[in-house]
């Protein structure tokens, strides 16, 4: 059962989207919680029973049909950034700065897409204000590129780092300090 990380921000637009398998009524709002009164308005309007659980199934079901919202399995603990991420984050876009701030191919960029759209480790993963905020400066001067992939990848539970960005950087600009990769990752040393 999956649940929203964080249901009082409104995800990016649509905003939060539930198509409902029972009476094939699509719900739209802002709000999470103006969602469940439509939802059951229309259960009681067309006679569906309500489960125990039943704003549980909502959400879990909101998940798995949209992946512009951040979602993780109930129970699944946050990970959280440390100073060794803060570190390797600095560390990579010096790196990166001094290698003249290029981008790996748009054929390799996808080819590592691939791989991490389909990795048990492409979860949501907090990140600071402080590295969000650089990577927004960042990505105003230069321009990130774009794969195919970018709706799936969200971040890699081992490294904390934000996969849609780090699928472009070369290798050499990378900090992987203290880090352990799965064998089919394409950082794996």
């Amino acid at each position: 059962m999956k649940e929203i990380v964080n249901q009082t921000t409104t995800p990016p637009p649509p905003g939060f989207v539930y198509t409902d398998s029972r009476t094939g009524i699509v719900h739209k709002d802002l709000s999470l919680n103006a969602i469940y009164p439509k939802v059951a308005k229309s259960w009681e309007a067309n006679g569906v029973e309500f489960p125990d659980n039943w704003k549980a199934v909502v959400v879990h079901e909101m998940c798995e049909q949209n992946p512009h919202i951040e979602c993780r399995e109930i129970g699944e603990p946050e990970r959280h950034m440390t100073l060794d991420d803060v570190y390797r984050f600095a560390n990579s876009v010096k790196k990166w700065a001094e290698g003249g701030m290029q981008f790996v191919s748009k054929e390799e960029a996808e080819k590592r897409a691939a791989i991490c759209a389909k990795c048990h480790d492409n979860k949501p993963v907090g990140i600071c204000w402080g590295c969000h905020s650089a990577l927004k400066w960042v990505g105003e001067r230069v321009g990130w590129p774009d794969t195919s992939r970018d709706s799936e990848l969200q971040g890699c539970t081992r490294c904390g780092c934000i996969l849609r960005l780090k699928v472009h950087l070369p290798l050499e600009a990378i900090d992987n300090t203290g880090i352990q990769y799965p064998d089919h990752c394409w950082q794996k040393a």
